[in-house]
């Protein structure tokens, strides 16, 4: 946990633009999840076997042995149904609207499903409203670049919330056999 001197000191890097903010993933889901942690049903989803099943790292890394390239797919398509399946639990929900949209699922996208249909992370009215929103709160910040290691584009959502000009995105995917051998040997 980070000390007031060092947020003090990060904020006033940022400010500087002397660092550059790097979002996990691990951000989204919390916003999105929050109390309802999925990594447990996810672990039950895939058949992990070990005992640390919040781990994600680990998991996706038993998926991807198991599945190779498919791991991705599967933990997408998880998020998908488990984000879908929250939202038809809640009490006042429009069932014939969640019906269509279940219909579409297997060709949206994480941030189609979540943000465009179900406005899980609408962030010009949560911008409205109180304006806490983490990834409202980044992008607010004078820095012109930000990185990213998530499938999705909520934080270039927020981006255009802000100024829908403003964001532009150049995507660079790795995988494992993209290093070179001296750095594959040290992960």
């Amino acid at each position: 946990m980070l000390d007031q001197i060092q947020v003090n000191y990060i904020t006033s890097q940022i400010r500087q633009q002397n660092c550059t903010p790097v979002i996990s993933n691990q951000l989204v889901l919390d916003m999105l999840f929050g109390k309802y942690n999925m990594a447990p049903a996810w672990a039950d989803d895939i058949g992990y076997p070990m005992e640390d099943r919040t781990n994600l790292t680990r998991m996706a890394q038993f998926l991807y042995v198991q599945q190779g390239d498919l791991a991705k797919w599967s933990y997408l398509d998880f998020l998908k149904r488990y984000l879908l399946r929250l939202e038809q639990e809640k009490a006042n929900v429009n069932r014939t609207f969640l019906e269509t949209v279940a219909k579409q699922v297997d060709r949206l996208t994480f941030t189609q499903l979540a943000h465009d249909q179900l406005h899980a992370l609408n962030f010009a009215a949560q911008e409205e409203q109180t304006g806490d929103n983490p990834l409202s709160i980044l992008a607010r910040l004078d820095i012109p670049v930000y990185i990213t290691t998530s499938h999705h584009s909520f934080l270039e959502e927020a981006l255009k919330a802000l100024d829908p000009m403003s964001p532009g995105r150049d995507l660079i995917e790795m995988k494992l056999g993209d290093l070179p051998d001296a750095e594959k040997r040290n992960s």
